[in-house]
């Protein structure tokens, strides 16, 4: 019998660019803050995000590469999940949690986790109305 857990799917979320212009251009007005940066070992990344600590309606767009790719998704203790392909002509790819509001409880908290198949990564973000959380992925160079 599944456990409760895998009965409660994650919500999976195709990387496609999604128009909002208004997230869009809030989000060009808005400092972005580097968080961490990653280097992974693989072509694509699978991102998962949670409200970090009490649920209390945090809601958040996710960017990447600048390109709004999610938006206005509620973080609860169920997973946002995205399998996020590198894209290999960029030196750097840029995952970027833009908080659309700051839930009953101010900042905007999340727990990203990014798994490389190899590596897993815990991250805490935290965006407010006036900086957005990027996380910076290189990919690792080959040995030659």
């Amino acid at each position: 019998r599944p456990s409760e857990a895998d009965t409660i799917a994650a919500v999976r979320i195709q990387p496609r660019n999604v128009v909002n212009y208004v997230v869009s251009n809030q989000y060009k007005e808005r400092e972005k803050v580097v968080a961490q940066e990653l280097t992974v070992e693989t072509d694509s990344i699978k991102v998962d995000f949670y409200d970090n600590g009490e649920i209390d309606g945090d809601s958040i767009s996710v960017f990447l590469n600048d390109k709004l790719i999610a938006f206005n998704r509620i973080l609860t203790t169920r997973s946002v999940h995205f399998d996020i392909p590198l894209d290999p002509t960029r030196e750097t790819n840029e995952i970027t949690m833009f908080a659309d509001n700051l839930g009953s409880i101010p900042p905007n908290t999340a727990l990203m986790i990014v798994n490389d198949g190899k590596k897993r990564y815990e991250i805490r973000l935290t965006s407010n109305l006036e900086k957005s959380a990027t996380i910076r992925i290189k990919k690792k160079k080959k040995e030659e």
